[in-house]
């Protein structure tokens, strides 16, 4: 059985790992991918969802966008200043990393969006294997979106886990 101090060591050499063999066509892939989380895509992602929200003038609904996706990154960005973790490296690929690393900002905001609109729309697909793809899909975004901050150097594992 691990032990958390196992998570621990792991961290800084999965990260150490991930800095040496990152090259600037990985880098580029990386940041494809961890594009989905970033904020202006997040922000985009809200807008849209509410104007479909309120087009169907579900309030209820809309409060639980509100309350799940904005109010969750900002809890996230809180959690950040009380923890005040260092980032595995401060200067990555894109340029110098602002913020502090735990937890995640860009995956903690991926599968707040990616979960909202799962849980949103799933009931509405008639079909099994629709229902499956739209999981699948919304998974391998925050996948994608956690793995790229690992490997871009902006996070640990355990931030993107967080």
């Amino acid at each position: 059985m691990p032990s958390s101090l196992d998570f621990l060591t792991f961290d800084p050499l999965l990260a150490r790992w991930c800095h040496a063999h990152l090259t600037p066509g990985s880098a580029r892939v990386w940041e494809v991918l961890s594009s989905p989380g970033s904020p202006p895509v997040i922000a985009l992602l809200v807008v849209l969802t509410a104007a479909a929200i309120l087009w169907r003038r579900r309030g209820a609904v809309l409060a639980s966008l509100v309350l799940t996706v904005p109010c969750g990154s900002l809890l996230g960005e809180l959690i950040k200043v009380l923890v005040q973790r260092a980032r595995p490296y401060a200067v990555g690929p894109l340029g110098p990393w602002g913020g502090y690393s735990f937890p995640s900002g860009h995956t903690l905001a991926a599968t707040l969006m990616f979960g909202f609109l799962i849980l949103l729309l799933v009931p509405k697909l008639r079909r099994r294997w629709l229902r499956l793809a739209a999981v699948l899909m919304a998974a391998a975004l925050v996948l994608g979106v956690a793995c790229s901050r690992v490997a871009l150097g902006a996070h640990y594992p355990t931030d993107v886990l967080g």
